[in-house]
């Protein structure tokens, strides 16, 4: 799921115009203490939310609906089939939100009998008519009108409404919103509109009867399997969802849509939008295929699903939800947004595509374990732009993310004592669970991090699983006990923040490196982080990887030189705040002519933009039009600054060649405009 129009959420892609960026780094960054209530610490202690018992389990979800669009109402009827998960049990409790029921009966073979029930407005409480054993199964049979509108929940941060089904323009009046009716399951929202077992670890397969007039177009979870024409001028569309999946993934939507049909290895891949955005529509979802492809090939689970659907919707209350194989967005996607440019919507496009894969295909066991659905989708933005646009591009619009894990310092990532399930839905899962998954991938390196999610999605197919499932596939792959990694960074509140000091021993030609971690460990672990060290020497880069383990650590290199620099986690894996000296002039030249790191290298081209005019200066900045990322020419050349009507002569050659040869365009006008003025 993304969020909805969160202005702190939101990052602008104007990368092409990188100079309006600030990131600050190498400053003194203080500590402010966030005092707990003593309150707020009694309720954490007394509330654990733990995963939905399972009594009984879901096993397949048949529905027949129809609405009242004068009265907003659905009429209902469901026909469900479970059974008992291990122990005998002669009762079922289904959710079911501000329903009128009509009828609870079960179902064998032709005869339906009547069953008692208690019903609260919330929870159905249905005796059944025997004890039955986990290998029998029984069928429901329930009667019902759902009143979505009496669900008056407030929601939270990322669903910012409770109802579970919407009637948008219902009377279909006015120049504003088109008519429509959609659904919003998560968290456990689905239960507002059909009665179910509405948790995340539960799941089945379903097939969805959709009666409207016969102008709407209708769309559901699966492929459409049949289509009814009525007496009455209604339409009945037959929706099947052929493999299980979690009930806040059910989803129906009705208007007057119209269908765009593209195709993934002749797969139906297509886009459901209002007629007037048909040709925008086109341009926003044409990557879908290439996502889908490519995040086949880099997880090495194919699509596991038969269709994928994208459909725009009016007023939708969250920014999209990944409903399985139909993923819903708000209409901002086709409508010109203050708040989202093309690329914030390409990477919703791929947020919610991955979800697919985790979240839908291997669901998170508990709202507790939410990251596990949240953190990869939001890491898997970094996966598609890395694969499309490069590492460095990939870097800079990652680094956004990182001021945003500083949040929720006091909440675990994995979070068992969370007020609200939707209070799960925010930094600590999406940005944050990202960088950790990013940290994990630079320690276990490539081959392992990437094996290790391959044997997660299948071992864990169609099911739900927690954080530890995860970890053991990783020490499947790795042979080493990752329970240090999983519990500062999941089962642990906060991040680390590094004092660091270097100093450099002329007579001994030894250099030391001191670490000090400052974070309340009262509150917070003294981490354990693997730290890379970059070691410019005059004619060589010395590179080293230490584990820091304590609360201080002194580490010494013993050296034939004074060192250039010593570049400490150059590439800011470290989910961390640091503490350290400014870098100077000549160090900061060697950032730009030797380090790995891109976001490094940003910080040098916004230390040189505010320098004083020197030879260093303009040596760094003519060094740098070497540069593979495209960006990083072009900034140099904006920056660049004559002094005393004198260019370097260096510069000026390679700008020549960049005018002519360079493969993009901004770079190539970029050098045309300062040549002009030479």
């Amino acid at each position: 799921m993304k969020k909805k129009y969160l202005p702190l959420f939101i990052v602008l892609f104007l990368f092409s115009c990188f100079q309006k960026k600030e990131i600050v780094e190498n400053t003194i960054i203080e500590e402010v203490e966030v005092v707990e209530t003593e309150t707020v610490k009694k309720e954490l202690k007394e509330k654990y939310q733990a995963s939905r018992k399972k009594s009984n389990i879901l096993l397949h979800t048949k529905l027949d609906v129809s609405f009242s669009w004068e009265k907003q109402l659905v009429f209902g009827e469901a026909t469900i089939k479970l059974r008992p998960f291990f122990y005998p049990t002669n009762k079922l409790l289904l959710d079911a939100k501000n329903f009128d029921l009509h009828k609870v009966a079960i179902i064998k073979g032709k005869d339906t009998s009547d069953l008692k029930f208690n019903y609260d407005n919330f929870l159905i409480n249905i005796d059944l008519d025997k004890k039955y054993t986990k290998d029998e199964e029984y069928t429901i049979f329930i009667d019902y009108t759902a009143n979505p509108n009496e669900n008056t929940g407030e929601g939270g941060r990322t669903v910012t409404d409770s109802k579970g089904l919407y009637f948008i323009n219902p009377m279909g009046e006015g120049s504003g919103s088109h008519q429509e009716i959609w659904t919003q399951g998560e968290t456990e929202y689905s239960s507002c509109w059909f009665p179910t077992i509405d948790a995340p670890n539960q799941r089945c397969t379903q097939e969805i009867f959709i009666t409207v007039e016969n102008k709407f177009i209708t769309l559901s979870n699966g492929i459409l399997y049949n289509t009814l024409l009525n007496a009455d001028s209604t339409r009945t569309d037959h929706w099947v969802m052929e493999k299980a999946h979690a009930p806040y993934l059910f989803m129906l939507a009705v208007g007057e849509y119209e269908k765009i049909e593209d195709e993934w290895q002749g797969m139906d891949v297509s886009y459901y939008v209002h007629p007037e955005y048909v040709e925008v529509a086109r341009q926003v979802f044409d990557k879908t295929p290439e996502m889908i492809e490519f995040f086949s090939t880099i997880f090495e689970v194919e699509y596991p699903w038969a269709k994928y659907s994208q459909i725009v919707v009016d007023e939708f209350v969250s920014g999209a939800m990944e409903n399985t194989t139909a993923t819903v967005f708000g209409d901002f996607m086709v409508e010109n947004s203050f708040w989202y440019s093309a690329f914030d919507k390409e990477m919703i496009i791929a947020h919610e595509l991955a979800h697919h894969w985790f979240g839908d295909y291997v669901t998170c066991e508990s709202w507790a374990n939410t990251v596990l659905n949240e953190g990869f989708a939001t890491y898997s933005e970094y996966l598609w732009t890395e694969y499309e646009y490069g590492k460095d591009e990939a870097e800079l619009i990652f680094s956004d993310k990182l001021s945003y894990c500083f949040s929720n310092r006091n909440d675990d990532v994995v979070n068992f004592h969370y007020h609200k399930k939707d209070d799960m839905f925010g930094y600590n899962s999406y940005q944050k669970g990202a960088w950790i998954l990013h940290n994990l991938r630079n320690y276990v390196g490539d081959q392992a991090f990437f094996d290790a999610i391959k044997i997660y999605l299948k071992r864990f197919a169609y099911k739900s699983a927690e954080i530890h499932d995860l970890r053991l596939c990783f020490e499947e792959v790795t042979g080493e006990d990752l329970n240090w990694f999983f519990n500062q960074w999941y089962f642990g509140a906060g991040y680390p923040i590094l004092e660091i000091k270097k100093e450099f021993d002329d007579s001994q030609n030894i250099a030391t490196v001191t670490i000090k971690q400052l974070q309340n460990t009262k509150k917070m672990p003294i981490y354990t982080l693997p730290i890379d060290f970059a070691i410019h020497l005059e004619n060589e880069t010395v590179n080293k990887r230490i584990m820091l383990t304590e609360e201080e650590q002194i580490f010494t290199f013993d050296l034939s030189e004074k060192p250039l620099l010593i570049e400490i986690d150059p590439n800011r894996f470290l989910l961390c705040k640091r503490k350290e000296e400014k870098l100077t002039a000549n160090e900061q030249k060697t950032v730009l002519d030797r380090s790995t790191g891109t976001w490094a290298k940003y910080d040098a081209l916004i230390f040189f933009e505010n320098y004083t005019n020197d030879d260093i200066k303009r040596e760094a900045l003519t060094s740098i039009l070497d540069s593979d990322y495209w960006w990083f020419r072009q900034k140099a050349i904006f920056i660049y600054e004559e002094e005393d009507n004198e260019t370097d002569k260096i510069f000026i050659e390679k700008l020549k060649t960049l005018q002519h040869k360079d493969p993009r365009k901004e770079v190539r006008e970029a050098a045309e405009i300062f040549l002009s003025k030479v």
